[in-house]
């Protein structure tokens, strides 16, 4: 009996310590919102989501998406957020939380927070705050391989109302992109078309071929030019489905370069993250070995 007097007292404690001295506002996206109070399900009350700090039994802090709204239980042992969502130790130190509104006519709006792991690793999580309910839609994570230390970027297209994830691939070598989700029948959908964006973090992907490539039209049976040996190129987007880039030359032509699929080679390109991607023109010739300053995150 004293054990479980004892702990509610603590509970208790902890939550109105935590909610009093150490609440921390939402980080809201100024391009969404214009301050931290929303009313996230629209039933005319404004709702204050905050991050707060909490300390677990050895005294170790951490942070939890809590709200007044929000609240359900607080144990010593463990944390949840609404329905029981299980929030992990650390998680979300050093986190960008924004709000959303994926869906514009379901009357609801959504809660975006982009953290990292060990700083390699990144993820998006994205919730969803209807009746006093905060529901969990998805994690996001980046494709394996390295951000070079960086968070996983969110951003909101309010034109195509979809949210666009930053993210990294190796295919046919290693850039970066922005993979696209939809909110439909209260689930997240991805809806990444196969024809992606490539750059290189906030950069076009510029490489130098080390050879003559002959590049073709969209449906790859028609020459258009060639890019020269020694001639700077941009990626401007990749295809795995239909396996090919596509390419601008110096002069501002846009074509496309079929790409084929191997065996890894050797542990040099393994471990580059070049491996078994090679021109369809120059098959037996890594990526390594046809281009100059293919990015590396590694």
């Amino acid at each position: 009996m004293k054990l479980k007097k004892v702990s509610k007292f603590m509970t208790a404690f902890v939550l109105s310590l935590t909610m009093i001295c150490t609440a921390m506002p939402l980080n809201v996206n100024a391009e969404t919102m214009q301050g931290p109070e929303v009313d996230y399900d629209f039933d005319g009350k404004q709702e204050y989501p905050k991050i707060l700090f909490q300390y677990d039994e050895y005294g170790h802090q951490f942070m939890t998406l809590l709200s007044m709204q929000m609240v359900r239980r607080i144990g010593m042992e463990n944390d949840y957020i609404s329905n029981e969502i299980d929030i992990n130790p650390f998680k979300y130190r050093g986190s960008d939380v924004r709000v959303v509104d994926l869906n514009p006519k379901d009357k609801q709006k959504e809660i975006v927070i982009d953290y990292s792991e060990d700083g390699a690793q990144s993820y998006a999580e994205v919730f969803s705050f209807k009746n006093g309910t905060l529901t969990k839609l998805a994690t996001i994570d980046t494709y394996p391989g390295f951000t070079n230390g960086r968070t996983i970027e969110s951003s909101m297209n309010k034109k195509t109302n979809q949210l666009e994830i930053f993210s990294c691939s190796f295919y046919p070598f290693q850039h970066t992109y922005y993979r696209k989700y939809k909110l439909e029948n209260g689930k997240l959908k991805d809806v990444t078309p196969n024809e992606t964006n490539a750059n290189i973090f906030d950069k076009p992907l510029k490489i130098k071929a080390k050879k003559s490539i002959k590049v073709l039209n969209q449906k790859m049976n028609k020459k258009l030019f060639y890019i020269n040996s020694g001639e700077t190129l941009t990626v401007l987007a990749t295809n795995r489905k239909s396996q090919y880039i596509k390419v601008k030359n110096s002069a501002g032509k846009i074509g496309y370069v079929p790409i084929t699929t191997k065996e890894w080679r050797n542990d040099m390109d393994f471990d580059r993250g070049y491996g078994d991607h090679s021109l369809k023109q120059y098959p037996n010739i890594s990526m390594y070995e046809m281009f100059d300053d293919l990015p590396s995150f590694n």
